[in-house]
């Protein structure tokens, strides 16, 4: 009996389709790879559309079985001319936005999201994803115009020169789409796509995506992730009104944290803005919006729950304001990943470096209320600190084995 394609509603239900996108994969004797990549893109588009450029294996079969659409092509034809008629189908069918993606898994399909934001907002008439842009503390800082817009996502320059050239992950919108007629079925497509673009005066953007092969540790689902020591770091950043010091804090966190969740708690300047320009910068800084202001305690507890749900070994949490310091991180990380304790905090009292900075009457009233925390609990010795560090203790309970 032959099975049947795997339907939308078989799919994770945490990632949010984007209508009207398409993406398209052109693919060679790929039989192993291409279900998993068209089930992990589908999540994020309303259709895959799988080139099959004469392949001798069952691409076409697994393919359709998970869910795309498949072209197939009697005679190997070349990739380049594969994924152009990939991506004419997809114009024919009015999409808003198509994907190119290859076959062999080498993309992260979680990056599809920042990729077609781009174009879908108008900021870009094609995006492609660069391995070679520098992690979170190469990003452009955010200015924004008397207009409100961000002056660092301006239409780009005339003449564009990719970081990334052998980057075969990008997105066009529909003006980019009209354009591919004129491009070659050679090896120069890519780089004279660029050029007919420039000429047209299409807007054309980079943004950083992570390296599949190049980092440590594997996720569940196959993507490479950063880590330290092994384990899942996770950041949790509460903001509240912090137009001027959100985007120092993002681009200090260091690059082995390997998800930073930026929860901005109705924030009534710009924060949100500033929030969602650095998300579209990194793909390990998630933007969570409260619609309306809960405190900060509710807004570290939203990240909390991502973290959980994202499968993050450990949580971190620093204040949206820059106050603390990032290089403390491993110090408040290795006691949990020795198991020496499961909650950390940082201590800002005994640096007289940091309480140079407080009033008296701050550091009176905190020593107070740490004198009383600690009578309490016998724990901790600064209340007021917003750095510290939990242990995933679902986690831990479920894989902890007695001693």
């Amino acid at each position: 009996m032959e099975n049947p394609p795997i339907t939308d509603s078989e799919l994770p239900l945490h990632s949010a389709k984007y209508p009207g996108v398409v993406a398209v994969i052109p693919a060679y004797n790929e039989e192993i790879a291409i279900g998993s990549v068209v089930l992990k893109t589908r999540q994020y588009v309303s259709q895959v559309i799988v080139v099959d450029d004469g392949s001798k294996d069952r691409t076409a079969e697994v393919a359709t079985l998970a869910g795309a659409e498949v072209i197939r092509l009697e005679e190997n034809t070349g990739k380049t001319y594969a994924l152009l008629l990939g991506l004419k189908k997809a114009r024919e069918q009015n999409c808003s936005a198509a994907v190119m993606l290859d076959a062999d898994g080498q993309h992260h399909a979680s990056d599809i999201p920042r990729l077609v934001s781009c174009v879908l907002d108008g900021s870009a008439d094609l995006v492609i994803g660069s391995h070679n842009l520098g992690g979170r503390k190469a990003i452009p800082p955010y200015l924004s115009n008397t207009n409100g817009n961000a002056d660092s996502l301006s239409k780009g320059p005339a003449e564009f020169h990719s970081t990334d050239p052998a980057s075969t992950i990008r997105a066009l919108g529909v003006h980019a789409l009209a354009l591919l007629d004129l491009l070659p079925t050679s090896d120069q497509f890519a780089p004279m796509m660029i050029t007919l673009f420039s000429r047209h005066n299409l807007a054309i953007r980079e943004i950083p995506i992570v390296p599949r092969y190049d980092l440590s540790t594997a996720a569940e689902d196959g993507d490479v992730l950063p880590c330290y020591r092994g384990n899942k770091i996770a950041v949790v950043v509460p903001a509240y009104n912090e137009e001027l010091l959100i985007g120092d804090t993002l681009a200090g966190i260091p690059d082995f944290v390997t998800r930073v969740y930026v929860v901005n708690d109705c924030s009534k300047d710009r924060t949100r803005e500033v929030i969602d320009y650095y998300a579209s910068q990194d793909p390990s800084i998630v933007a969570i919006h409260h619609e309306k202001n809960c405190g900060v305690g509710a807004a570290i507890v939203s990240g909390y729950k991502r973290a959980l749900e994202d499968g993050m070994d450990v949580v971190a949490v620093m204040a949206g304001d820059n106050q603390m310091d990032p290089a403390f991180l491993p110090d408040l990380i290795d006691p949990i990943i020795d198991r020496k304790c499961d909650y950390t905090m940082g201590n800002r009292l005994v640096n007289p470096v940091y309480r140079k900075g407080m009033s008296k009457w701050r550091f009176f009233g905190n020593t107070i209320l740490t004198m009383l925390t600690k009578i309490a609990s016998g724990v901790l010795a600064d209340d007021g600190s917003s750095e510290r560090v939990y242990r995933d203790l679902e986690k831990s309970a479920r894989t902890d084995q007695p001693r």
